[in-house]
């Protein structure tokens, strides 16, 4: 409780600390930091209390369905609870889920390991690390989903360890935790996955049962849309935006070369706003020079989809299908992305890979603007974003361990859990942001100081059986 309420107020200081340096630049009016996924977020909330429908405010099906619910139904208690002051009420959960996260740490580390003290200093550095409150106060689902994984991790050993088949906890915090973020059903795969090894078949299957509220959000988006539209639906024909499957095509064919979502966004941006040649060439310069002359006659073809697409349409109304030109266009960068990925095999099975593992791991996230700006530089913020990295990369080190381990230990499946979602940010997803790991950050650390503590366990047993043999 102390290194809860210690670290609490040292994240909570540090928080308000960047939201005054940043001096209102970034902040929404609210005490809390803005994002550009706040609207796809809070607009359903607004508009299903206001008009009855749960949709954002773009033009499109995929309005409908583009977020889970889970932070979005979070903010319509809050705007039931606190009406004009939800805001400050969503920034008091979300502190209070930090405060939480770190209690859940404490209990579930303890349950790991056989050492109490060990597990007091592992709960003090999740507590009093900055890397792992870094998005607190940000309005993403990464201020509540960490929270959300030790609460699921905490529920799935307490159910392990009573002798009934079924548990509320268990149910009401993975079905919550796959509204916040569906790609969190890795975890629930590797519980099932454990409790059926652990010959409690039974509990197996109430753990697949888990899956149900994620399963009905899914039948309404078939519902609306007429298809399954994968876990991210954030694309379709009807839609009037940039997100269109003439974009979906383009970010398959950046898949190829680019690791850096931002960059890919930018190039992007230049073509749909401009069919001009210098921004042909802007755009081109943004593309490693190996692909520039392949792609260039897919970048004009996509300057004319957007142009038509504006020209065309009502800006105000939805498009009912797809346009002919469009559909041309998506034969046409479906043959250049197969032809790409046969001549530059390099490049897509490896290389691109590799980078977008480095971007993920080779950080400190430390993402605060204090840290990237006001301090940087200072011998003390380089020894704390070293530290930083360090115990990050120490913490993956210590997952690829636990995945050898033969004792098929929960740690071993969260392990795997891990490196699975691993796989799909680097090898399908590709161009990623660094928060995308924060959900899996607790738990790769209390994989870490598990590691550490079974390591010390060994060493000690060794040292006894030596003992022994001199004392014989």
């Amino acid at each position: 409780m102390i290194i809860s309420l210690v670290g609490t107020i040292i994240a909570v200081f540090l928080q308000e600390q960047n939201l005054n340096f940043l001096n209102d630049r970034y902040p929404s009016s609210n005490g809390l930091l803005t994002s550009a996924d706040e609207a796809s977020y809070f607009a359903p909330a607004i508009n299903w209390l206001e008009k009855g429908v749960w949709k954002d405010n773009s033009i499109g099906q995929s309005a409908h369905f583009q977020r889970t619910p889970g932070y979005g139904g979070l903010f319509v208690f809050c705007l039931l609870v606190a009406g004009k002051k939800a805001f400050w009420l969503l920034k008091i959960i979300q502190i209070l889920a930090f405060s939480m996260s770190i209690l859940l740490f404490g209990k579930v580390l303890e349950k790991l390991l056989s050492n109490s003290n060990f597990a007091l200093f592992g709960t003090a550095v999740f507590a009093f690390y900055p890397c792992f409150s870094g998005f607190m106060y940000f309005t993403l689902t990464e201020s509540i989903t960490p929270f959300l994984v030790l609460w699921s991790i905490h529920a799935c050993i307490q159910f392990a360890q009573k002798q009934t088949n079924f548990s509320w906890n268990f149910m009401i915090s993975n079905g919550i935790m796959l509204l916040f973020r569906p790609q969190l059903i890795v975890l629930l795969l590797a519980f099932a996955a454990f409790y059926f090894f652990q010959r409690q078949s039974k509990k197996s299957i109430f753990a697949l049962i888990a899956l149900m509220p994620l399963l009905f959000w899914n039948v309404r988006t078939i519902a609306i849309s007429g298809s399954w539209l994968g876990i991210h639906p954030i694309y379709s024909s009807t839609n009037n935006s940039l997100f269109r499957p003439s974009h979906e095509s383009m970010t398959n064919l950046f898949r190829i070369w680019e690791a850096d979502g931002a960059k890919f966004h930018a190039t992007i941006k230049i073509l749909a706003s401009d069919t001009s040649d210098k921004a042909l060439y802007l755009a081109l310069n943004q593309v490693p020079k190996t692909f520039q002359e392949e792609v260039k006659p897919i970048f004009q073809d996509y300057q004319k989809i957007q142009y038509l697409q504006h020209s065309r349409f009502d800006s105000r109304k939805e498009i009912n299908e797809p346009f002919r030109e469009e559909l041309i266009f998506q034969k046409k960068i479906q043959k250049k992305i197969t032809a790409l990925k046969s001549t530059h095999k390099w490049e897509f099975y490896v290389k691109t890979p590799l980078q977008s593992l480095k971007k993920l791991m080779v950080s400190s996230h430390l993402n605060l603007g204090i840290y990237q700006f006001k301090y940087r530089g200072l011998w003390w913020m380089e020894c704390l974003r070293w530290i930083s990295l360090g115990t990050i990369l120490m913490s993956f080190l210590a997952v690829l361990i636990s995945m050898f381990d033969q004792k098929k230990t929960l740690v071993f499946y969260l392990s795997c859990a891990i490196v699975l979602n691993l796989g799909y940010l680097v090898f399908v997803q590709r161009m990623n942001e660094e928060r995308y790991l924060t959900p899996f950050l607790p738990i790769a650390l209390l994989v870490l100081f598990f590691t550490i503590n079974k390591i010390m366990r060994r060493n000690k047993k060794s040292l006894l059986k030596e003992q022994t043999v001199v004392i014989g």
